[in-house]
């Protein structure tokens, strides 16, 4: 994303948080059902090569599900999930609803169809504690004051639901929702189906790695890659996102280093994008909580080789290396392993990454989820 898009992005965005977000029709206006989906509402005016619709996965998936409701018959209000003005009024046969202010407001008004709970990663309180894990783990490598003050959610997020939909490619995160009292129902994200496979120097690129993330870098692990990089420079890791203070105060010391690159904001598709699938093999994510990370797919779909901790919520089908168990010491030993695979099996791993994702998580495994979930609540 460019200057004028992300200033463009924030203007709007201060704009449709003060005002309202725009609510998005979808379908056909005389159908006799209707639908509410209150998820991400401005990727249903943004043509899918706007470089605000690729900027977040999560836009994608709001656009592919809002279009699924439509083809199933409904004619869909699509709303922002956190918009302060929206005021549900209709008569709607299925609400499909992340939480958030529009979910509190639904839970207030009589029930007149079937409600699904729209999830993107793991129970609440699943996420606490492994943040708070992570930033004990921290403070004893670091002098750090940092702690984790907790998401203050409670299962009363979920009255009110008939069932919960969740992100989930190997069955993580369903896990975690047992003891909310309702079906739990996975679903697994898609790649941007736009992405291509990148060719590359697989001699050159095989001591390349890339961890992409832009918020919560605790949780996401980049503290350990940092460590685990610091002291090997002939290994290259490439941090894509942005990196938050608190990680570049505790370690200014190792991101000066020269085979540790700060990148930055990466456009998928972009330039950029493709000159750093040319520069690493691997992608990499020592997460503690995920849904099914549609960050992990993206790079895959482009060819990098996925290691990744189980948390991460894809079934790689063998085409990767899982951390497990997930600690800084395994990361390190995996790293060392990667190191050791020869450039012609890292190229056949390369290949089978790609090809999981076609067959796995693309666009139509999504639907497909999704349409087995809705029979199955009868909707």
């Amino acid at each position: 994303m460019n200057l004028l898009s992300k200033l463009k992005h924030r203007l709007f965005g201060g704009y449709y948080r003060r005002f309202g977000y725009p609510v998005v029709t979808c379908g056909e206006a005389h159908s006799p059902q209707r639908a509410l989906l209150s998820y991400l509402s401005l990727g249903m005016r943004w043509g899918s090569r706007d470089p605000r619709f690729m900027w977040h996965q999560n836009l994608r998936q709001s656009r592919t599900l809002a279009l699924l409701l439509a083809e199933r018959g409904y004619y869909v209000d699509v709303v922002q999930y956190d918009d302060a003005k929206f005021i549900p009024t209709a008569s709607y046969d299925l609400v499909v609803s992340h939480p958030g202010i529009v979910s509190n407001r639904i839970r207030g008004i009589p029930r007149t169809g079937i409600r699904l709970c729209l999830r993107t990663g793991r129970h609440a309180s699943f996420i606490d504690e492994a943040l708070a894990d992570r930033y004990a783990l921290l403070r004893q490598r670091r002098a750090s004051g940092l702690t984790w003050p907790g998401m203050g959610e409670t299962n009363e997020v979920y009255n009110g639901y008939d069932a919960i939909a969740c992100f989930d490619g190997n069955g993580g995160a369903v896990a975690t929702f047992k003891d909310v009292g309702v079906p739990v129902y996975p679903f697994r994200n898609h790649a941007n189906p736009d992405i291509d496979f990148v060719p590359k120097d697989y001699r050159m690129a095989r001591s390349g790695f890339l961890y992409m993330a832009s918020h919560l870098p605790v949780l996401k692990g980049l503290d350990w890659l940092i460590e685990a990089f610091a002291d090997t420079p002939g290994r290259h890791l490439y941090i894509c996102g942005t990196v938050s203070d608190e990680i570049k105060h505790l370690y200014a010391h190792e991101l000066n280093k020269v085979h540790i690159h700060s990148v930055g904001h990466v456009q998928f598709g972009s330039a950029r994008f493709r000159d750093l699938c040319r520069h690493a093999a691997w992608y990499v994510s020592p997460s503690a909580s995920e849904g099914c990370q549609g960050t992990a797919l993206d790079w895959m779909a482009a060819g990098l080789v996925p290691i990744l901790s189980d948390a991460c919520g894809v079934d790689t089908q063998g085409a990767g290396i899982r951390i497990a168990p997930c600690t800084p010491d395994s990361l390190r030993a995996v790293l060392d392993a990667a190191e050791r695979v020869s450039w012609a099996d890292v190229e056949g791993l390369s290949c089978q990454a790609r090809d999981c994702v076609e067959s796995r998580y693309a666009v139509r495994h999504f639907v497909e989820d999704w349409n087995s979930i809705l029979d199955r609540v009868g909707a």
